[in-house]
């Protein structure tokens, strides 16, 4: 069974990571669909096929996935400076994935008490003015996702909802094989052989990202819910993490990393204190 485990929420996802990297050999092109492909991929192994209509909560989140890709489709229609639509997509897409997949739980009057769900959604919105960075940056939003990830991934753990703390642990090894594959790049020299992420395909995984996240916050049976506040600043800090152009290029990515993986750092004490008697 652990084999099992281990094999479908690391080994095989971390390969996708791998193969997506590897996709930039052919080109930028195709990094939307190749991110589209190997992330539903990875949920599929954890969580079946969904039904249609969906029921479920958790069958639902394929679906956002394809939603997740128009949206990013859309995105690259908004010119860079046009920052309010951008906001106005992103946030209008979480707030809608978070009403699809609780609809249940607010119509048994579950609203108030998820209020804090709002956080991984204004977050995602604001986040979403620095996408633009992915373009000469490559690896700062895959490090922040990583970040997100793991720290979705611990929440859920410690709020007893394993299952999903498994899907979140599959996009990070995900994301991070492809962000170990381009600091290789870098360190190597190569990285002009290789197309990085698009723009668009970034926007998707970081939609898509946040939609787990926001299950998570509305269904992990003790969730701390300052834990997931702090957790979703990850998003906002691609926004303000400096470009550290004074520094060597091998080591910008180790400090941009640090500072992304503070809220992840800070969220885990959080999660701890609601076992505490």
């Amino acid at each position: 069974m652990f084999t099992s485990l281990a094999l479908n929420t690391v080994v095989l996802p971390f390969a996708f990571g791998l193969a997506l990297a590897l996709a930039g050999r052919f080109g930028s092109k195709g990094m939307l669909g190749a991110a589209v492909l190997v992330l539903s991929a990875a949920y599929v192994l954890l969580e079946g096929l969904p039904g249609f209509p969906p029921v479920a909560s958790k069958q639902k989140v394929l679906y956002l996935f394809a939603l997740a890709a128009g949206v990013a489709l859309v995105s690259r229609f908004i010119p860079p400076r046009a920052k309010v639509l951008l906001v106005a997509l992103t946030g209008g897409f979480l707030l809608g994935a978070a009403v699809w997949l609780g609809i249940n739980k607010f119509a048994s009057g579950g609203v108030m008490a998820s209020a804090f769900v709002l956080a991984p959604i204004v977050a995602g919105a604001f986040g979403s003015t620095g996408l633009h960075r992915s373009a000469r940056q490559p690896l700062l939003w895959p490090l922040a996702l990583v970040c997100l990830a793991i720290g979705a991934a611990l929440l859920s753990a410690f709020g007893a909802f394993v299952g999903f703390a498994q899907v979140a642990g599959a996009c990070a090894a995900l994301i991070g094989a492809y962000a170990l594959v381009r600091y290789i790049l870098l360190l190597a020299g190569r990285e002009a052989g290789f197309a990085i992420l698009s723009t668009t395909a970034t926007t998707f995984l970081t939609v898509s990202v946040t939609s787990v996240v926001i299950l998570i916050a509305l269904f992990a049976p003790t969730i701390s819910q300052a834990g997931v506040v702090v957790v979703s600043l990850t998003l906002i800090l691609p926004v303000f993490v400096p470009d550290f152009a004074s520094q060597p290029r091998a080591l910008v990515p180790v400090l941009q990393g640090l500072i992304l993986a503070l809220p992840t750092i800070g969220a885990v004490p959080l999660a701890l204190m609601i076992h505490q008697p």
